[in-house]
């Protein structure tokens, strides 16, 4: 979160990876991993972890948290 605040986008997405491999799963790493990921400017990457977060949470918060941010993003729900 260090990093997201300081504007390191790249050393974000880097950092929720990792708490992802530790185990933290939560709706909040994915969304946080896919916000850093979009503002490093990679569009695509973002987009990779929202649908994956749409998948996991699937009938959840996270399913719909994800697919608001899929349409912000200009993309579509799912994998194309």
């Amino acid at each position: 979160v260090r990093a997201y605040s300081s504007r390191a986008y790249a050393d974000a997405a880097k950092h929720f990876e990792n708490a992802l491999a530790l185990g933290n799963g939560s709706p909040d790493c994915y969304e946080q991993m896919a916000k850093s990921y979009a503002a490093a400017g990679n569009r695509n990457e973002a987009i990779r972890v929202y649908r994956q977060m749409e998948e996991i949470f699937r009938g959840g918060g996270g399913e719909h948290l994800a697919r608001e941010a899929l349409k912000g993003l200009g993309a579509s729900s799912g994998p194309t």
